[in-house]
């Protein structure tokens, strides 16, 4: 993971302001970037893991398992877990 650093600004709403300053209030964190590192952090994760589910869904699929597309799995997950 690289060092380097950038300065940037970010405009936030009210709801997302809320939410930063109850993070900093509390503790775990100790700046803004902290709070926005790991939020793109976890963004990276999920992005990864749907990926991964993604690939399973089309290795099931092509194994004739389910007859359903990997669409309609996904779908299917989504409305089960209120993605």
């Amino acid at each position: 993971m690289s060092t380097s650093t950038f300065k940037t600004s970010i405009n936030l709403d009210e709801h997302s302001q809320q939410i930063l300053r109850k993070k900093l209030a509390a503790g775990r964190y100790q700046t803004t970037s902290e709070v926005v590192r790991e939020a793109l952090q976890r963004m990276d994760q999920e992005d990864i893991r749907q990926e991964a589910e993604l690939k399973m869904l089309d290795e099931a699929e092509a194994t004739g398992i389910d007859p359903r597309s990997h669409e309609d799995i996904w779908a299917d997950l989504e409305t089960k877990h209120s993605l």
